[in-house]
Parts: structure tokens; C-alpha cells; sequence
């Protein structure tokens, strides 16, 4: 993938252009992946809940990042590995992209996850959010 594609819930351009990046990456692959374009737009809704979670306000949100695998955790038991996706979307100004799309494989007994990545400043600012919800109490000693 050369360029990043905005992602929308209404725009069929971009859900084209998402869906061709996923087959690119994915090949012949379907079971464990990425397939569809409303996967990835879940994924920016999560990752935009996540930062509203966070107390990070809009106009710092651009910057973040969401790495996720696709799939679902395999049994110990599972004898070989599974090609999975993995995708990295942006927050820019405008709103989530997607980054790049490739390939991974899941082992037995892994879980695929979503991992969000905070600029410095949007963790600053989502720890001062955290800190005006306790007080700390000062210990006799």
C-alpha cells in the first residue's frame, strides 16, 4: 500500500479502495482476516471511543494510532498457523485512515489484538484527565 485511504461509513470510493488494499494483502486468504471495509470502519470507531475513553479532545486527536490483528484467539490444540491481517490506522484532522494493510500469521494459543498509540501529548493530556478523578493521600511517616 503507497497512499492512505480516508475511512467513511458512506463513501463507496474509499470502501472500494479499502477492500482492494485488504485483498492485496490478504490474497486467496478469507478465513481469520480482514475482508470487508466495514471491519476496518469498526475498527476506527473503536479506536475513536477509545480516545474519547481517554478524555483526549478532538482537536489533540490527530496523530493516534491503531494497530490490529485480525482473528480470533486459536485453540492450543489448533495444529498449524492462520494467516491473519494486520492494519495500522492513523487519526489525522480529518478523521481515520488506513495506513497499511499486510499479513501475519496467528500460532496456537495466541490472541489477535488492538493496541492504541498515543502521541506524548495526547498521553499527557489523557493521564491529567485520569489524575482529576482521585486525590492522592499524603502517608504519616
Amino acid at each position: 500500500m503507497t497512499k492512505t485511504i480516508k475511512i467513511t461509513s458512506n463513501d463507496i470510493v474509499s470502501h472500494d479502495a479499502i477492500e482492494a488494499a485488504l485483498k492485496a494483502a490478504n490474497g486467496r486468504a478469507t478465513a481469520h482476516t480482514f475482508t470487508s471495509s466495514a471491519d476496518i470502519t469498526d475498527l476506527a470507531r473503536t479506536a475513536e471511543a477509545k480516545l474519547e475513553a481517554l478524555g483526549v479532545p478532538k482537536a489533540m486527536r490527530a496523530g493516534a494510532a491503531m494497530m490490529a490483528t485480525s482473528g480470533s484467539k486459536l485453540p492450543r490444540a489448533y495444529k498449524y498457523t492462520a494467516h491473519a491481517t494486520i492494519v495500522r490506522l492513523i487519526r489525522r484532522g480529518a478523521g481515520w485512515y488506513l495506513e497499511s494493510a499486510g499479513t501475519t500469521d496467528l500460532h496456537p494459543g495466541s490472541t489477535p489484538a488492538e493496541r492504541l498509540h498515543l502521541t506524548p501529548e495526547q498521553d499527557a493530556k489523557a493521564i491529567a484527565v485520569l489524575r482529576k478523578q482521585y486525590t492522592l493521600v499524603a502517608t504519616a511517616g
